[in-house]
This record gives C-alpha cells, structure tokens and sequence, in this order.
C-alpha cells in the first residue's frame, strides 16, 4: 500500500556519524537546568521566605501545625538557594563547541572543524562538571518544591473546626503533595522504569496518607475524625489497588489493562493477601521503591563498565568498584624522563610492587618495551588535581604465541618477556601480563588505582580463556588479592605465574 502515513520515526534509523564531543543526554538537559536554576528557583525561595513571613507576622495562630508548617517553607527556601548556587557552577562549566572554536583556534584542524585530542579532553571533562553540578541543582529543586508543596499542605490544615470546603482545600493540597512526590523519585530511573517507580511511589504515599488520617481521625475528636475515617478507608482501598498493580507490573494502554507480572509462588501471594492492609503496604512498597532504585543503579553502573563482573574481587561490588574509579584518571606515561621519575618515587617510598624490584626490566629495557607498545605505563592521578598521584601500573598486552609459551611454561616470570613478545597496541592483545601495580597510601586510593586497572582490562575484554591475564603474585597480600579476584597458579605452581580465565 503506497504513501503510509506512520513511516518509520525518524529515532529508529540507525545512526550512521561518529561521535567527536560528549554530548549531554539529552541535548538541551543542561540549558534547561539553568533556566530552572537562575530563573524558577529564585522566584520559588522568594516565595517560601514570604510565606514564612505572613506566618511569623500572623496575630493569631497559622494552623494546626503552624511550627511544622515554618520548617517546611523555611528549608524549601534554603534549597532553592542551594539551587541558585550549584546552577552558577553548573554554568561555570558549560561550554559549545563554538565557544572552544573561539577560545582555542589553534586546536582545530585548517577548516575549523576537527578538533585536537587535547580539546576534545577539555571539553569533555567540563561536560561532566557541568552535568555534576546540573544534577545537584536539579535535585535542590526538586527538594525545594516539594518542601514548598509539603509546608502549604500542612499551614492549610486550621487549629479549629476543618469546615467542609477546608476539607476540599486540604484534599487538594496534599493530592499536589502527592504528585510531586511521584514525579520527582520517577525522575531518579530511567524511562523504562519510570512507569513502575511512579506506580510504587503513589503506592506509599496513598498508604501513608492512610495512616496519617486514621491516626488523626484517633486525636482530633468527633467532629473531625468522622471525615478523617472515612479519607482513611478510601486512601487504604486506593493503596491497595494500587500495590496488587504494582505486584501484577500492570500498564494501561490503548484502553486496556495488561498484566506483565501474574501472581505466582506464595511470597507474592502473601503480598497481595496484605492489599487492605495500610502500614504492611506502606512498609512492602517503600522497601519495594528502595530495591527498584538499587536496581535500577546497578543497571546504570553496569552500563558504564561493561564485563567488569568477571574481573572484581571478590566481595567487590560494582557501585564501590565506580565510585573508585570515578574519583581518578588514568595518564599515560609517554617519555623516558617520566619514567625514570617513577622509578625514583617508587625506590624512595619502596613499599609494594614497584620500578625497582629485582624482577624488573633496567630502565632501557623498559622504555623499550614502552616504545614498542605504547601505553604499558600507566599512573593514577586524583580526577581534579593531577598533582596527587595515587600509583601506577605497568600492563604489557601479548601476542597469541607470547600466551601459549606462558600456558605451556616456557615462560615462568615477567623479566622473560621482551619487547618483540608484546602486541604493538592494547587493542591487538591477547592476553595481558601485570608486571607492576604500585599504590601506596591510604586504603582508598588503593582501590583507584586497582580499579583503574580493572577498568581498562574489562574494557579490552580481558579475564576469559580466550583473552587471560598474567601476573606474579610478589607478597602474600598480593597472592591473597588474587586469590580472591579469580587468579589460579598456572600447572599448580604457586610460585610461578598464576592466570585469571574464567
């Protein structure tokens, strides 16, 4: 049939260009975020401030709740100033690839187009200082308007007598509560599982809302605590209602309700048999919110370190192995003269594995073999402030003969290896040898370092039986890391080198 008028959508055609800056997702993510932050949040703090103002001005009592009601608007307003502040960094740090074109014209090729990799670097790492600061402010806004919405709800609830219409405007106060709520932790996962966040999220505060009315149907007497009860109920029938479709993965659409998840096993069946039940679900579906955010930042981690689950120690999960690697950088080490200074550094502090072992190649050799395979040397220095160094390591990749000989005991140690047994790139290895790790200092910067090292191993595919890595275990503490990251001696031999090919 000719002429369709649902052609494929124009996001469903494969992507053909190449990347060239860090490109923020989505793309207009950080310009909203200061429009949010240097427009809507001032007007939102001078609004909490007013509030709190007319309360504190008042000659007689606000509400039922007044103090509650202060500390609600008064931290509304400090959040939204908190917001003002983070979107000046935000800003500090945003940058267009023509902002850079005029700054730094010399790092574009002749036509103005292609940039250098050092402008490339600069770009993307103020991409994710702005993106940092863009989030924070995000999250102060978000906090502000809730806290803002919160501190409304609670002022409109009166000390005396709630009259029928003060009952409609307490209802649509906290209904605003409510929404927001919802919006705001659904906004902390992604778009896929958003849906069902919202759906938990509503789950909890219609359940706590429950409880909140019967415990003040309980204390505000006859007059009051009859609507009371009855918000009571229907919030427990709106929970529960809400929780089996949370239990079920129910969506609606295209004016049907579809089920993803039915009811089976005994547990989920206990669940359901608690729907009626206000404080069981209160506490199933917060415990429920707390495991899909965990979920869903292990699915975000993971994304980010691909194969990396093979290659961790054991006891290491992959949020602590992130937030490790998140807090260094990695530098190549590219001249004789840096080279020489690490040997130095490591023969004055002289704790663990370092350049001046007796194991290892002279300095001549080893630049050598660094010139043959560039990248081999590798330190770790703090992400904003490249002065502190945490370590080093040096890595050599192997050429498919140069693994064989290892696996069939040829080679027994690293000072056997030459520079015509290495690949001439990282990305030609097939296998890796850890010659070096050296990380001294505090615990933390430690796990930088091996987490660096971790990271580009995985990300070269490294840790299976088609792509092993090497390494001679110098120390017992050392033997014991490995131990517990998978390594096993190669024919049995403890002292010999031990490989890692799960």
């Amino acid at each position: 049939m000719g002429n369709p008028t649902n052609l494929e959508p124009r996001s469903y055609v494969p992507r053909s260009g190449r990347d060239v800056w860090a490109l923020p997702n989505p793309v207009g993510y950080l310009e909203s975020i200061q429009s949010a932050g240097s427009i809507a949040a001032p007007l939102l703090a001078g609004a909490s401030f007013a509030l709190v103002a007319l309360v504190l001005q008042a000659t007689t009592r606000f509400g039922r709740w007044q103090d509650l009601a202060l500390l609600f608007l008064v931290a509304a307003g400090l959040a939204q100033v908190f917001a003002v502040q983070s979107v000046i960094w935000t800003r500090r740090y945003m940058a267009t690839p023509d902002d850079l074109k005029q700054w730094y014209p010399d790092d574009f090729t002749n036509d103005g187009e292609r940039p250098t990799q050092w402008i490339l670097n600069v770009q993307a790492d103020n991409d994710q200082n702005a993106r940092k600061w863009a989030n924070r402010t995000r999250g102060w806004i978000n906090a502000g308007i809730s806290l803002l919405l919160a501190g409304v709800a609670v002022g409109v609830v009166p000390s005396g007598h709630i009259s029928p219409m003060r009952w409609v405007v307490v209802t649509v106060a906290w209904a605003g509560v409510a929404v927001e709520a919802c919006w705001v932790i659904g906004t902390l996962v992604d778009d896929q599982a958003r849906p069902g966040m919202m759906l938990c999220t509503a789950t909890i505060v219609t359940s706590g809302g429950s409880i909140a009315a019967a415990a003040f149907a309980a204390t505000a007497g006859t007059a009051d605590g009859a609507p009371a009860t009855w918000w009571a109920v229907a919030l427990a029938v709106a929970a529960g209602m809400l929780w089996l479709a949370v239990l079920t993965g129910a969506t609606y659409r295209y004016g049907r309700v579809r089920v993803s998840s039915p009811l089976t096993g005994s547990w989920a069946k206990a669940q359901a048999a608690l729907a009626l039940v206000a404080p069981a679900i209160f506490t199933l579906a917060l415990w429920s919110a707390i495991r899909r955010l965990a979920d869903d930042r292990r699915r975000m981690v993971s994304s980010l370190h691909p194969g990396i689950g093979r290659l961790l120690p054991e006891g290491v999960s992959v949020s602590a192995h992130h937030r490790a690697w998140s807090q260094c950088t990695a530098l190549l080490v590219t001249s004789k003269d840096e080279l020489a200074e690490l040997g130095r550094e490591s023969r004055c502090r002289g704790s663990g594995a370092d350049l001046s072992q007796a194991d290892q190649p002279c300095l001549d050799e080893l630049w050598e073999r660094l010139a043959y395979s560039p990248g081999c040397v590798v330190k770790i220095v703090d992400r904003d402030d490249a002065r502190i160094q945490f370590g080093y390591y040096v890595v050599y990749p192997l050429l498919a003969r140069t693994v064989c000989g290892i696996r069939s005991g040829d080679i027994t140690a690293g000072c056997q290896l030459r520079a015509a047994d290495l690949a001439p790139s990282q990305d030609a290895g097939m296998g890796w040898y850890i010659s070096v790790v050296r990380a001294p200092g505090s615990k933390w910067t430690r796990r930088c370092v091996i987490a660096t090292l971790v990271d580009a191993l995985a990300a070269n595919g490294a840790g299976s039986a088609a792509r092993p890595v090497f390494a001679h275990p110098a120390t017992d503490q050392c033997r014991s890391l490995m131990e517990r990251a998978g390594f096993a001696a190669i024919g049995g031999q403890a002292g010999g080198i031990w490989a890692l090919q799960k």
